[in-house]
């Protein structure tokens, strides 16, 4: 029997992906909303050419959270700012700790 509760919206925000360690991340981060049913919220925006652009499209998608890579913080540290006053939560992937994310995933280097 199909859920009646609509899917969970997750925003995420792919930069970089030209190098293959954050193209493996987008793969990974597009798979697991696949398999978890989740909709994951994309800008149409290029970030390579406008990350403003797209950061901006993605809070008028309000999804439930935001996936931002250490990538898109460092480029538009604004970003954290924006996304907090908006109040949708933070999952920073590969980021240094900041009381502002939710939620934090990083690699485990040791394990590779």
């Amino acid at each position: 029997m199909p859920s009646s509760q609509p899917a969970l919206r997750i925003g995420c925000i792919h930069y970089q992906i030209l190098f293959p360690y954050w193209a493996t991340l987008a793969q990974g981060i597009n798979a697991r909303a696949a398999e978890r049913g989740a909709d994951l919220v994309l800008p149409a925006t290029d970030p390579e050419e406008d990350l403003e652009g797209a950061v901006s499209e993605m809070l008028r998608q309000r999804p439930a959270a935001v996936i931002l890579t250490n990538v898109v913080i460092n480029t538009y540290p604004e970003t954290i700012q924006l996304f907090h006053n908006a109040g949708i939560p933070i999952i920073g992937a590969e980021a240094e700790p900041n009381p502002a994310f939710a939620a934090l995933v990083r690699a485990d280097e040791v394990q590779g």
